[in-house]
């Protein structure tokens, strides 16, 4: 959970200090539209409620999350993939001015949590906060046992994240790499793109894995460099 804010929630809290997302280095280009509502939606000082972001593994839901904790001063991102957090955590946050929650999916048909989040999204309006979810589904199907609660997400700000492009997986990659301070070309970057995964999540772990290697043996990011890594013997 990253948080912002005087206060601290009484929980523990790990913090993700090392997290550079932001919405400038937030590749857009498939959903210029929803991040531009996100940011019209944070960015009204006057605005309480919520909103509903959704979209496979690998869209940058969890990236526009820490991208908006770091907009507003007040804020806290909690993962409910974090199986250490309990429901209860979700009453201590209301402290927050932001309260982003990522992959709410992750609890469904867990009565506890469900009745916490209902709770929640009744009461952001009336404490004045801003709330955004995420999962990876529009809220009429997941898997919600309670239907009040789908319907309180149906009737929020609902906002869909697609799919990055072949072409925009290909510039997150040399982005990704001149972060690090090392130079992918655009045909290098292609090479791994056809060779590997699809959702950008897990395109990005492996870049990680590569550019670590890279960086231990003093080694450019070529292709014939790549055909020496195990994730690459096969081809």
């Amino acid at each position: 959970m990253v948080y912002k804010d005087e206060q601290v929630v009484q929980t523990t809290i790990p913090i993700d200090r090392g997290n550079s997302a932001n919405f400038s280095n937030f590749h857009a280009q498939d959903n210029q539209q929803t991040v531009t509502l996100l940011q019209d939606f944070l960015n009204d000082e006057k605005l309480c409620g919520s909103c509903y972001i959704w979209g496979e593994r690998g869209t940058g839901k969890s990236h526009l999350l820490y991208a908006s904790c770091k907009q507003i001063p007040s804020s806290v991102y909690i993962p409910l993939l974090d199986l250490q957090l309990k429901p209860d955590v979700l009453t201590a946050v209301v402290k927050f001015r932001l309260i982003c929650i990522d992959d709410i999916d992750a609890v469904a048909c867990q009565t506890d949590w469900e009745s916490h989040l209902l709770m929640l999204l009744e009461n952001t309006e009336n404490n004045g906060n801003l709330l955004v979810l995420t999962g990876n589904r529009p809220p009429v199907d997941l898997d919600f046992e309670s239907n009040d609660l789908v319907n309180r997400l149906q009737g929020r700000r609902v906002f869909k994240l697609s799919s990055a492009s072949d072409q925009t997986k290909v510039r997150m990659l040399v982005d990704r790499a001149n972060e690090r301070g090392l130079t992918v070309e655009p045909s290098v970057a292609e090479f791994i793109l056809r060779r590997h995964v699809r959702d950008t999540h897990s395109l990005m772990q492996l870049f990680d894995r590569i550019a670590q290697v890279s960086l231990e043996s003093r080694r450019r990011i070529t292709i014939p460099f790549l055909r020496e890594l195990d994730e690459f013997k096969f081809d």
